[in-house]
């Protein structure tokens, strides 16, 4: 079954990509850049996912609808490009939102029960709001955590790969500035911080340091420090990144062996 998927993910960005191809987009090129990053993180989200599933010791079938998610967990960025030349949801609303229509819509389901397509529609879902609705319960909680850890994991390589900083132009705010006292205070107190607290580079790495407090598995956690993601991100320290960094690292060693 993953298999069919893969090769209509596979068919589904290549004509998106193609069609991007013919349009008159003003930053044509950032905008197919943007694309293939997008492509590249799809794949690699969805490995994590598949191995967060193994790691919990699902049933082979939760592991197969596990990787399903990691892959359609973006299928709204490719939307967002098509239509809009942006991938920035402040400007077309959530790509989440987007995948599960996307998923819903046009997505062969052979193969899939009802309770799985709305697993699946619900991870898409929510995988990237900020924070899961409480009435959300059970499996559909847990799949929509493994979409999230899976998806944040993969969003820390990219953060950390400075090769990649150059393709999406609304995320990396490179300004000079003070850190904000709240995003200091959050980022110390074991807060997950928004995006829209983001006044300068600084509080960019604060916020991208909390990330780790929204994560719920001990895999993800063990996976974080033997990647040392956090020690890339926060190279050259100073006082507060080296409190934050030190917060941050004891605060996942602590929780390493959560289910």
């Amino acid at each position: 079954m993953l298999n069919d998927y893969e090769k209509w993910f596979a068919g589904y960005t290549a004509d998106v990509r193609s069609r991007i191809s013919g349009a008159n987009f003003n930053e044509l090129s950032a905008v197919l850049d943007e694309v293939d990053l997008k492509i590249e993180h799809t794949y690699l989200v969805k490995d994590r996912t598949k191995e967060i599933a193994q790691w919990l010791k699902l049933s082979e079938r939760d592991i197969e609808i596990a990787a399903i998610i990691g892959l359609f967990h973006d299928l709204g960025r490719f939307r967002q490009a098509l239509q809009f030349g942006t991938m920035d949801d402040r400007v077309t609303g959530s790509h989440g939102e987007m995948s599960a229509d996307i998923f819903l819509q046009d997505v062969p389901k052979d193969g899939l029960s009802a309770e799985e397509i709305q697993i699946i529609a619900s991870a898409l879902r929510y995988h990237n709001v900020f924070s899961l609705p409480s009435e959300l319960t059970g499996r559909s909680l847990m799949f929509a955590q493994i979409a999230r850890d899976g998806d944040k994991l993969d969003i820390y390589r990219f953060y950390t790969d400075g090769k990649d900083k150059r393709g999406f132009r609304h995320i990396m705010s490179e300004e000079e500035g003070d850190y904000s006292p709240d995003m200091v205070e959050g980022v110390l107190s074991g807060k997950n911080m928004r995006i829209s607290g983001i006044h300068n580079k600084n509080d960019r790495i604060l916020m991208q340091i909390s990330m780790v407090y929204n994560m719920n598995f001990g895999y993800t956690f063990r996976y974080m420090l033997e990647k040392d993601y956090l020690a890339f991100l926060t190279e050259n320290r100073d006082e507060i990144l080296c409190k934050a960094y030190d917060y941050a690292t004891k605060w996942m060693r602590e929780r390493i062996d959560k289910r």
